[in-house]
Protein backbone atom coordinates (compact mmCIF):
# COMPACT_ATOMS: atom_id res chain seq x y z
CA UNK A 1 0.00 0.00 0.00
CA UNK A 2 1.03 3.48 -1.17
CA UNK A 3 2.38 5.53 1.88
CA UNK A 4 0.39 9.27 1.59
CA UNK A 5 2.28 12.37 1.76
CA UNK A 6 0.43 13.21 5.41
CA UNK A 7 2.06 10.07 6.32
CA UNK A 8 5.11 10.79 5.49
CA UNK A 9 5.28 13.68 6.60
CA UNK A 10 3.75 12.80 9.97
CA UNK A 11 6.46 10.49 10.46
CA UNK A 12 9.02 12.64 9.55
CA UNK A 13 8.52 14.76 12.05
CA UNK A 14 9.81 12.69 14.64
CA UNK A 15 12.74 12.54 12.99
CA UNK A 16 15.50 15.26 14.12
CA UNK A 17 16.22 17.16 10.50
CA UNK A 18 19.57 15.79 8.87
CA UNK A 19 21.49 19.21 7.97
CA UNK A 20 24.72 18.04 6.03
CA UNK A 21 26.32 20.34 3.98
CA UNK A 22 23.50 22.58 3.01
CA UNK A 23 23.67 26.05 1.95
CA UNK A 24 21.39 28.71 1.76
CA UNK A 25 21.00 31.98 -0.31
CA UNK A 26 20.35 35.25 1.30
CA UNK A 27 16.80 34.23 1.27
CA UNK A 28 17.50 31.53 3.35
CA UNK A 29 16.43 29.02 0.54
CA UNK A 30 18.55 25.99 -0.17
CA UNK A 31 20.95 25.51 -2.93
CA UNK A 32 21.29 22.69 -5.53
CA UNK A 33 23.79 19.94 -3.44
CA UNK A 34 27.45 19.95 -4.89
CA UNK A 35 28.24 16.62 -5.74
CA UNK A 36 31.67 17.54 -4.50
CA UNK A 37 30.73 18.02 -0.64
CA UNK A 38 27.83 15.62 -0.91
CA UNK A 39 28.96 12.89 1.94
CA UNK A 40 27.63 9.06 1.45
CA UNK A 41 27.50 6.07 -1.25
CA UNK A 42 24.13 6.24 -3.46
CA UNK A 43 22.28 2.42 -2.94
CA UNK A 44 22.66 0.29 -5.90
CA UNK A 45 19.81 1.08 -7.69
CA UNK A 46 19.72 2.62 -11.04
CA UNK A 47 18.69 6.00 -11.62
CA UNK A 48 15.16 5.61 -12.62
CA UNK A 49 14.34 3.39 -9.79
CA UNK A 50 16.46 5.54 -7.63
CA UNK A 51 13.74 8.60 -8.32
CA UNK A 52 10.59 5.92 -8.26
CA UNK A 53 11.44 4.08 -4.96
CA UNK A 54 12.70 7.41 -3.00
CA UNK A 55 10.07 9.95 -4.73
CA UNK A 56 7.25 8.06 -4.75
CA UNK A 57 7.05 6.98 -1.18
CA UNK A 58 5.19 10.53 -0.47
CA UNK A 59 3.34 11.13 -3.70
CA UNK A 60 2.30 9.77 -7.53
CA UNK A 61 5.05 10.69 -9.83
CA UNK A 62 4.97 12.52 -12.74
CA UNK A 63 6.57 11.44 -16.08
CA UNK A 64 9.47 14.11 -16.78
CA UNK A 65 8.73 13.53 -20.15
CA UNK A 66 6.04 15.78 -19.98
CA UNK A 67 7.12 18.17 -18.26
CA UNK A 68 9.21 21.36 -19.49
CA UNK A 69 11.85 21.91 -17.05
CA UNK A 70 15.59 22.16 -17.29
CA UNK A 71 18.05 21.72 -14.72
CA UNK A 72 17.79 24.13 -13.06
CA UNK A 73 13.99 23.90 -12.26
CA UNK A 74 14.05 20.29 -11.40
CA UNK A 75 16.88 21.03 -9.20
CA UNK A 76 14.77 23.77 -7.16
CA UNK A 77 12.00 21.03 -6.99
CA UNK A 78 14.15 18.81 -5.61
CA UNK A 79 15.87 21.05 -2.90
CA UNK A 80 12.30 22.07 -1.65
CA UNK A 81 11.23 17.81 -1.18
CA UNK A 82 14.47 17.94 0.55
CA UNK A 83 13.92 21.02 2.70
CA UNK A 84 10.83 21.85 2.86
CA UNK A 85 8.89 18.90 2.86
CA UNK A 86 11.45 17.05 4.77
CA UNK A 87 12.60 14.28 2.36
CA UNK A 88 16.12 14.69 3.40
CA UNK A 89 15.14 12.57 6.28
CA UNK A 90 14.35 9.93 3.19
CA UNK A 91 17.02 10.81 0.47
CA UNK A 92 20.06 11.44 0.97
CA UNK A 93 22.43 14.36 -0.85
CA UNK A 94 24.29 11.50 -2.72
CA UNK A 95 20.82 10.33 -4.04
CA UNK A 96 19.09 13.49 -4.78
CA UNK A 97 22.40 14.13 -7.17
CA UNK A 98 21.35 11.33 -9.27
CA UNK A 99 18.10 11.98 -9.14
CA UNK A 100 18.47 15.30 -10.31
CA UNK A 101 20.53 13.62 -13.16
CA UNK A 102 18.50 11.44 -14.23
CA UNK A 103 15.77 14.05 -14.62
CA UNK A 104 17.96 17.04 -15.93
CA UNK A 105 18.05 14.18 -18.84
CA UNK A 106 14.64 15.28 -19.79
CA UNK A 107 15.48 18.95 -20.60
CA UNK A 108 14.86 20.49 -23.86
CA UNK A 109 17.53 19.68 -25.88
CA UNK A 110 19.23 22.50 -28.34
CA UNK A 111 17.08 22.21 -31.61
CA UNK A 112 13.77 21.04 -29.77
CA UNK A 113 11.22 23.36 -30.87
CA UNK A 114 9.85 23.30 -27.27
CA UNK A 115 12.78 25.77 -26.20
CA UNK A 116 11.86 28.45 -28.81
CA UNK A 117 7.73 28.19 -26.61
CA UNK A 118 9.45 31.48 -24.55
CA UNK A 119 6.28 32.35 -21.97
CA UNK A 120 6.06 35.98 -22.34
CA UNK A 121 7.10 36.47 -25.98
CA UNK A 122 4.41 37.52 -28.69
CA UNK A 123 3.93 37.37 -32.04
CA UNK A 124 1.99 36.99 -34.72
CA UNK A 125 1.09 34.09 -34.52
CA UNK A 126 -1.15 34.35 -31.71
CA UNK A 127 -3.49 36.34 -33.80
CA UNK A 128 -6.05 34.07 -35.38
CA UNK A 129 -6.27 34.05 -39.48
CA UNK A 130 -10.05 33.52 -40.09
CA UNK A 131 -13.21 33.81 -38.21
CA UNK A 132 -14.35 31.66 -35.67
CA UNK A 133 -17.06 29.44 -36.58
CA UNK A 134 -18.79 30.25 -33.49
CA UNK A 135 -19.04 32.81 -30.87
CA UNK A 136 -20.85 33.19 -27.10
CA UNK A 137 -20.88 36.00 -25.25
CA UNK A 138 -22.49 35.13 -21.72
CA UNK A 139 -25.01 37.25 -19.71
CA UNK A 140 -23.96 37.14 -16.15
CA UNK A 141 -26.56 38.76 -14.72
CA UNK A 142 -28.84 36.24 -14.30
CA UNK A 143 -29.51 32.56 -12.96
CA UNK A 144 -30.94 31.69 -16.44
CA UNK A 145 -27.87 31.73 -18.60
CA UNK A 146 -26.01 29.97 -15.46
CA UNK A 147 -28.24 27.13 -16.36
CA UNK A 148 -26.43 26.64 -19.33
CA UNK A 149 -23.39 25.34 -17.83
CA UNK A 150 -23.18 22.63 -15.83
CA UNK A 151 -21.72 22.33 -11.96
CA UNK A 152 -19.35 20.00 -11.20
CA UNK A 153 -17.17 19.21 -8.22
CA UNK A 154 -13.77 17.37 -9.04
CA UNK A 155 -11.11 16.32 -6.85
CA UNK A 156 -11.61 15.05 -3.19
CA UNK A 157 -15.29 14.10 -1.97
CA UNK A 158 -17.58 16.52 -0.36
CA UNK A 159 -19.96 19.30 -0.11
CA UNK A 160 -20.24 20.64 -3.57
CA UNK A 161 -19.01 24.40 -4.94
CA UNK A 162 -22.03 26.91 -4.97
CA UNK A 163 -22.25 29.14 -8.03
CA UNK A 164 -24.85 32.25 -8.13
CA UNK A 165 -25.91 34.98 -9.81
CA UNK A 166 -24.99 38.08 -7.66
CA UNK A 167 -25.56 42.09 -7.85
CA UNK A 168 -23.27 44.41 -5.70
CA UNK A 169 -21.69 46.99 -6.05
CA UNK A 170 -22.24 48.80 -9.25
CA UNK A 171 -21.44 45.49 -11.27
CA UNK A 172 -23.53 41.53 -12.02
CA UNK A 173 -21.24 38.74 -11.70
CA UNK A 174 -21.18 34.75 -11.15
CA UNK A 175 -19.86 33.88 -7.73
CA UNK A 176 -18.47 30.53 -6.44
CA UNK A 177 -17.94 29.65 -3.05
CA UNK A 178 -17.61 26.37 -1.23
CA UNK A 179 -18.69 25.44 2.37
CA UNK A 180 -15.87 23.33 4.29
CA UNK A 181 -13.58 23.31 1.73
CA UNK A 182 -10.65 21.23 0.75
CA UNK A 183 -7.31 22.44 -1.03
CA UNK A 184 -7.96 19.06 -3.22
CA UNK A 185 -11.66 20.13 -4.16
CA UNK A 186 -12.08 21.88 -7.11
CA UNK A 187 -15.38 23.30 -8.71
CA UNK A 188 -16.32 23.88 -11.80
CA UNK A 189 -18.99 25.31 -14.29
CA UNK A 190 -18.78 23.76 -17.63
CA UNK A 191 -20.21 24.78 -20.34
CA UNK A 192 -22.94 22.64 -21.82
CA UNK A 193 -23.03 21.21 -25.67
CA UNK A 194 -20.47 19.56 -27.91
CA UNK A 195 -17.01 19.24 -27.51
CA UNK A 196 -14.77 22.16 -28.19
CA UNK A 197 -11.04 22.05 -30.01
CA UNK A 198 -9.59 25.31 -30.60
CA UNK A 199 -10.80 27.70 -28.99
CA UNK A 200 -10.54 31.23 -27.37
CA UNK A 201 -11.71 31.68 -23.93
CA UNK A 202 -11.46 35.38 -22.37
CA UNK A 203 -13.10 36.67 -18.97
CA UNK A 204 -12.27 38.98 -15.88
CA UNK A 205 -12.26 37.41 -12.74
CA UNK A 206 -11.52 38.77 -8.91
CA UNK A 207 -10.59 36.68 -6.12
CA UNK A 208 -12.53 38.03 -2.93
CA UNK A 209 -11.68 35.38 -0.15
CA UNK A 210 -10.37 32.14 0.74
CA UNK A 211 -7.36 30.23 2.90
CA UNK A 212 -7.26 27.26 1.44
CA UNK A 213 -5.14 28.06 -1.86
CA UNK A 214 -7.22 30.98 -3.42
CA UNK A 215 -7.17 30.48 -6.96
CA UNK A 216 -9.59 30.66 -10.26
CA UNK A 217 -9.01 29.37 -13.99
CA UNK A 218 -10.64 28.16 -17.23
CA UNK A 219 -10.94 24.91 -17.69
CA UNK A 220 -10.66 23.03 -21.62
CA UNK A 221 -10.68 19.70 -22.56
CA UNK A 222 -12.92 18.95 -20.25
CA UNK A 223 -14.79 15.49 -20.75
CA UNK A 224 -15.40 14.54 -17.00
CA UNK A 225 -14.84 15.24 -13.56
CA UNK A 226 -11.69 13.22 -13.44
CA UNK A 227 -10.09 14.49 -17.01
CA UNK A 228 -9.95 17.88 -18.16
CA UNK A 229 -7.35 20.81 -18.48
CA UNK A 230 -7.03 24.06 -16.57
CA UNK A 231 -5.23 27.43 -16.62
CA UNK A 232 -4.59 28.16 -13.04
CA UNK A 233 -4.47 31.61 -11.54
CA UNK A 234 -2.81 30.76 -8.05
CA UNK A 235 -3.22 34.55 -5.91
CA UNK A 236 -0.50 32.45 -3.16
CA UNK A 237 2.92 33.02 -5.23
CA UNK A 238 1.12 35.02 -8.15
CA UNK A 239 1.36 32.05 -10.25
CA UNK A 240 -0.05 31.50 -13.68
CA UNK A 241 0.26 27.66 -14.86
CA UNK A 242 -1.14 24.83 -17.49
CA UNK A 243 -2.28 21.64 -15.29
CA UNK A 244 -3.75 18.56 -17.08
CA UNK A 245 -6.04 16.58 -14.52
CA UNK A 246 -6.16 12.50 -14.96
CA UNK A 247 -7.66 11.07 -12.08
CA UNK A 248 -5.42 12.21 -9.37
CA UNK A 249 -2.45 12.80 -11.34
CA UNK A 250 -2.19 16.01 -11.81
CA UNK A 251 1.07 17.19 -14.20
CA UNK A 252 1.94 20.92 -14.55
CA UNK A 253 2.63 20.88 -18.31
CA UNK A 254 3.81 24.66 -17.48
CA UNK A 255 3.72 27.29 -14.35
CA UNK A 256 5.42 30.90 -14.86
CA UNK A 257 5.82 32.97 -11.12
CA UNK A 258 4.86 36.34 -11.52
CA UNK A 259 6.49 37.75 -8.34
CA UNK A 260 8.89 40.00 -9.00
CA UNK A 261 12.55 38.38 -9.16
CA UNK A 262 15.86 40.34 -7.72
CA UNK A 263 17.88 42.16 -9.84
CA UNK A 264 20.80 40.20 -8.82
CA UNK A 265 19.59 36.42 -8.32
CA UNK A 266 21.80 34.02 -6.94
CA UNK A 267 23.83 31.82 -9.53
CA UNK A 268 23.34 28.55 -8.82
CA UNK A 269 25.90 25.91 -8.63
CA UNK A 270 24.64 23.89 -11.33
CA UNK A 271 23.91 26.47 -13.54
CA UNK A 272 27.18 28.07 -13.96
CA UNK A 273 27.81 24.92 -16.35
CA UNK A 274 24.84 24.79 -18.24
CA UNK A 275 24.92 25.61 -22.11
CA UNK A 276 23.62 28.83 -23.09
CA UNK A 277 20.31 27.40 -24.49
CA UNK A 278 19.37 25.69 -21.69
CA UNK A 279 20.06 28.01 -19.08
CA UNK A 280 16.99 29.28 -17.16
CA UNK A 281 15.12 32.56 -18.98
CA UNK A 282 13.76 35.08 -16.05
CA UNK A 283 10.56 37.14 -16.50
CA UNK A 284 10.18 40.72 -16.81
CA UNK A 285 8.95 41.06 -12.89
CA UNK A 286 5.55 42.24 -12.87
CA UNK A 287 2.59 41.59 -9.51
CA UNK A 288 -0.65 40.85 -10.00
CA UNK A 289 -2.50 42.45 -7.13
CA UNK A 290 -5.78 42.82 -5.52
CA UNK A 291 -9.31 43.66 -7.49
CA UNK A 292 -10.48 42.94 -11.49
CA UNK A 293 -8.10 41.13 -13.67
CA UNK A 294 -8.41 39.58 -17.14
CA UNK A 295 -7.75 35.85 -18.19
CA UNK A 296 -7.10 34.79 -21.72
CA UNK A 297 -6.88 31.14 -22.86
CA UNK A 298 -6.08 30.28 -26.88
CA UNK A 299 -5.70 26.67 -27.47
CA UNK A 300 -5.01 25.77 -31.11
CA UNK A 301 -4.03 22.15 -32.22
CA UNK A 302 -2.32 20.93 -28.61
CA UNK A 303 -0.77 24.39 -28.40
CA UNK A 304 -1.64 26.29 -25.79
CA UNK A 305 -1.10 30.00 -24.81
CA UNK A 306 -2.62 32.42 -21.66
CA UNK A 307 -2.08 35.57 -20.74
CA UNK A 308 -2.97 37.70 -17.32
CA UNK A 309 -4.10 41.94 -17.88
CA UNK A 310 -2.37 40.95 -21.28
CA UNK A 311 1.15 39.59 -20.43
CA UNK A 312 1.32 36.33 -21.50
CA UNK A 313 2.68 33.82 -19.50
CA UNK A 314 1.72 30.91 -20.82
CA UNK A 315 3.15 29.21 -24.31
CA UNK A 316 3.98 25.62 -24.26
CA UNK A 317 1.85 22.40 -26.21
CA UNK A 318 0.66 19.14 -25.74
CA UNK A 319 0.84 16.43 -28.38
CA UNK A 320 -1.93 14.45 -26.40
CA UNK A 321 -5.12 17.22 -26.25
CA UNK A 322 -8.36 16.11 -27.88
CA UNK A 323 -10.58 18.96 -27.33
CA UNK A 324 -13.43 18.48 -24.90
CA UNK A 325 -16.07 21.41 -23.43
CA UNK A 326 -14.99 24.84 -21.46
CA UNK A 327 -15.33 26.49 -18.11
CA UNK A 328 -14.70 28.42 -14.93
CA UNK A 329 -12.60 26.65 -12.50
CA UNK A 330 -12.15 27.44 -8.67
CA UNK A 331 -9.61 25.90 -5.95
CA UNK A 332 -10.58 24.76 -1.93
CA UNK A 333 -12.68 27.84 -0.54
CA UNK A 334 -11.87 30.18 -2.78
CA UNK A 335 -14.28 32.67 -3.55
CA UNK A 336 -14.68 34.76 -6.38
CA UNK A 337 -16.77 36.47 -9.26
CA UNK A 338 -16.36 36.02 -12.82
CA UNK A 339 -18.25 38.47 -15.72
CA UNK A 340 -17.28 39.25 -19.01
CA UNK A 341 -17.22 35.42 -20.42
CA UNK A 342 -16.61 35.23 -24.01
CA UNK A 343 -16.04 31.76 -26.12
CA UNK A 344 -15.20 31.77 -29.43
CA UNK A 345 -14.66 28.12 -31.15
CA UNK A 346 -12.15 27.94 -34.55
CA UNK A 347 -12.12 25.16 -36.94
CA UNK A 348 -12.12 21.63 -35.66
CA UNK A 349 -9.18 19.74 -34.84
CA UNK A 350 -7.60 18.27 -38.10
CA UNK A 351 -9.71 19.70 -40.09
CA UNK A 352 -7.97 20.22 -43.36
CA UNK A 353 -10.80 21.67 -45.03
CA UNK A 354 -10.99 24.87 -42.77
CA UNK A 355 -8.91 27.58 -42.40
CA UNK A 356 -7.80 28.24 -39.01
CA UNK A 357 -4.36 29.34 -37.07
CA UNK A 358 -3.06 26.25 -37.75
CA UNK A 359 -1.59 27.43 -41.31
CA UNK A 360 0.58 30.01 -39.22
CA UNK A 361 2.88 27.29 -37.68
Amino acid sequence: MKTSKMQCLTALSLVSSICIGIAFNTKGVALPNDPATATGQVENLSPKDLYTQRCGQCHNLPNPAEKMMNRNEWQRTVNRMLYKDKAINLITLPESVTIVNYLSGFAPKPGDSRIGLTPWSTDSTDVWTSAPTSSNIYNVEDAQTLSKFQQVTSGDRGTAAKWTAVHDRTDSAWKVSQIKPSPSRFGLLVQKGNDIGNVDVKLNFEIIGGHTSPAVGIVFGYKNPQSYYVVRYAQDGNALSVIKIDGPIHTVIQNTELTPLPQTPAVLTSEASMPPSTKPIVAEPITVGPGWHTLRLLVNEGKIRAWIDRNKRINTVDPGYAGGRVGLWAQGDTVAEFKDISVDEYAPLNNPGTASIKQMF
